[in-house]
């Protein structure tokens, strides 16, 4: 993959660490930064003095950033679910998605084993910021028995 192919995922990332005004803060930033319509329309709508400052220090690089570990959890998530597709339904919820252990491969294949953080740290990280995580059938597969 290219530096700036690497780049963009970084940076497709690092928009996801942030909850509530911040990540609002940080997508408008980024908008004005591109030259995007809707990010100064949204500018206008939230014209909030505090808010106004949080855009600020996002455009001066001085709002606060994703703890390292978080970046790279959020990095290894967008790559399962490319990898897998993400799939909603109104009424049940997630139906296909990345898994806890598939969000933990690409981890390893991202950035090695030695970084790889306990499995509470990433469902916590994930469940702070709303990324669904699909859940699997535990136990011992049944067999069938012939008659």
């Amino acid at each position: 993959m290219s530096v700036e192919g690497k780049q963009r995922r970084r940076n497709r990332a690092k928009e996801r660490c942030f909850t509530g005004e911040d990540a609002l803060a940080y997508f408008v930033a980024g908008g004005i930064q591109r030259g995007d319509e809707l990010a100064i329309l949204t500018l206008r709508a939230y014209a909030e003095p505090r808010f106004l400052r949080l855009v600020a220090d996002a455009l001066e690089g001085t709002l606060h950033q994703p703890t390292p570990t978080r970046l790279n959890i959020v990095t290894a998530y967008n790559a399962a679910a490319d990898r897998t597709g993400i799939l909603f339904h109104r009424d049940r919820g997630l139906i296909k998605g990345p898994t806890l252990a598939q969000v933990k491969d690409e981890f390893v294949r991202l950035f090695g084993l030695t970084k790889l953080p306990k499995d509470w740290p990433i469902r916590k990280t994930l469940k702070v910021l709303h990324l669904p995580l699909i859940k699997v059938k535990g136990g011992r597969p049944k067999t069938r028995t012939r008659k």
